[in-house]
């Protein structure tokens, strides 16, 4: 029986419990305290780890005093609480992502707020964290083409592609390339841009096709990019626009998440404002073309998250300011969701996990 973590906006963890088979509802969920606004997770199944960051401006009562926190967890028996391992200053204001490229043992934090990263180094075996970090790089001005939200950078998040780490800036409009060598060697290659005012949020990486799918959030567009990992080229294809059908025009709608299909024939977007699921599929015929084929309604307006599963079956969004939560069905020839049913999630979720 799967089982994910879901964390968000609070000071309470919830566990779910998934059942065996497609149809049938999960488990009631269980509910245990953790640090404030754990608004993202990753998990590193070889130690049994499980990482937060604390997206605050302080953890005065922990001993941050300035910027968020970064925490480590585990279970000392499989249906047990989750127990603090460590905290540590995640570097900067405000930390919304945390992501951990396995092979090397890298765990990257990105403080939103702050325009900053850090990279820490964990242990393998017990995914303990080296207290020092190994690479730190703040950004400074952002390109204010929207002043409000990009007077400074601002980094979302952290994806991979093969040994590159792609940090995607909302603030700057770009792409922040590093290269992860041996003996945990983290380079600055460069940086790729957006369009001006784009304010990319977060990418899908398509390893078959040396591609990555860039969702911007200031502008509803996916930006299609073919790469070369080994020169660390990124060549432009073409900006895709994307819509909620029959959209309410009075407010703003903003793209949260992004993935891609285990099979790379389907994109899924999460959309905030009219809370919405988009289906897009992959056309190779026509060049990296993306084809809506579903647009599907949510419960609620915010879906900061949603989490496709790895074999592409099941898809969870989880609405930040309804408290709930949407398990869907998803097929896996057509792409098309189906069945959707809501669990309620009473803190405020930002993030799921599995942890099996």
């Amino acid at each position: 029986m799967p089982s994910c973590v879901v964390t968000g906006f609070s000071s309470t963890l919830l566990r779910m419990e998934l059942p065996p088979q497609l149809g049938v509802a999960p488990l009631p969920l269980k509910e245990q305290g953790i640090l404030q606004n754990a608004s993202f997770t990753a998990y590193h199944k070889d130690s049994g780890s499980l990482y937060a960051v604390h997206e605050t401006r302080n953890l005065s009562g922990e001993g941050i005093t300035t910027g968020g926190g970064l925490s480590r967890w585990q279970q000392y028996r499989k249906d047990g609480p989750w127990d603090r391992r460590q905290l540590l200053p995640s570097g900067g204001h405000e930390p919304t992502h945390v992501s951990l490229y396995e092979r090397e043992g890298l765990l990257w934090v990105a403080n939103y707020t702050g325009g900053s990263i850090r990279v820490f180094a964990i242990d393998k075996a017990t995914g303990a964290l080296d207290e020092t970090p190994i690479y730190t790089e703040a950004f400074g001005v952002g390109s204010r083409v929207e002043p409000e939200r990009q007077e400074r950078a601002h980094p979302h998040g952290t994806f991979f592609f093969r040994d590159l780490a792609l940090v995607v800036d909302l603030g700057l409009d770009c792409i922040h390339i590093y290269r992860m060598g041996t003996n945990r060697r983290v380079s600055k290659l460069g940086a790729v841009e957006l369009g001006a005012g784009y304010g990319p949020r977060h990418l899908a990486a398509d390893l078959d096709r040396n591609r990555i799918y860039v969702l911007n959030e200031l502008e509803p567009l996916i930006s299609v990019f073919d790469v070369d990992a080994g020169k660390a080229a990124f060549v432009k294809r073409k900006d895709i626009a994307i819509s909620v059908e029959d959209a309410n025009h009075e407010t703003r709608q903003l793209c949260s998440g992004i993935a891609l299909s285990p099979n790379g024939r389907f994109l899924y977007v999460s959309n905030r404002g009219d809370g919405a699921v988009l289906v897009l599929e992959v056309r190779d015929a026509d060049g990296g073309y993306l084809r809506q084929v579903q647009c599907q309604r949510l419960i609620g307006t915010w879906p900061r998250f949603f989490l496709l599963f790895p074999d592409g079956q099941t898809l969870i969004t989880a609405d930040q300011f309804t408290g709930k939560l949407e398990v869907f069905f998803v097929d896996v020839r057509t792409g098309l969701l189906s069945g959707g049913y809501g669990v309620s999630a009473p803190n405020n979720p930002s993030s799921i996990v599995i942890v099996e």
